[in-house]
């Protein structure tokens, strides 16, 4: 991933799945959220391994998740979360047309990361 003029680091990952997760869940639901999510991590895995350890579950009427710290600490995988947005906005895209990836794109981060834009 190259970084854009105006930013000195890579985005940390904990970041980039919260910016997901919040402009999904208002739009689409926690429910319709973490299956996508859950969705996109499995495709997405192995070229970032980091992302398999990433926690989705149920907690009571909505689902929560948990990104483990070390997640930003390998520069690797900062590297590779831009391929995990892309995956996101393909299935995004293909269930739902392209309203909420133009969204999504919306945000300086999620547009930053994606090759969509590009």
């Amino acid at each position: 991933m190259e970084i854009k003029a105006g930013h000195t680091e890579p985005p940390l990952v904990r970041l980039v799945f919260s910016v997901l997760w919040n402009e999904l869940k208002e739009t689409i639901g926690s429910a319709p959220t973490a299956t996508l999510l859950r969705r996109a991590i499995i495709i997405s895995q192995d070229t970032c391994p980091v992302l398999a350890r990433i926690i989705i579950e149920k907690n009571g009427r909505e689902y929560r998740y948990e990104v483990p710290a070390e997640a930003d600490l390998d520069p690797q995988t900062c590297d590779q979360i831009g391929d995990f947005v892309d995956t996101v906005l393909a299935l995004l895209a293909r269930l739902t047309g392209n309203v909420l990836v133009r969204q999504l794109l919306s945000n300086p981060l999620i547009r930053q990361l994606s090759e969509k834009e590009q």
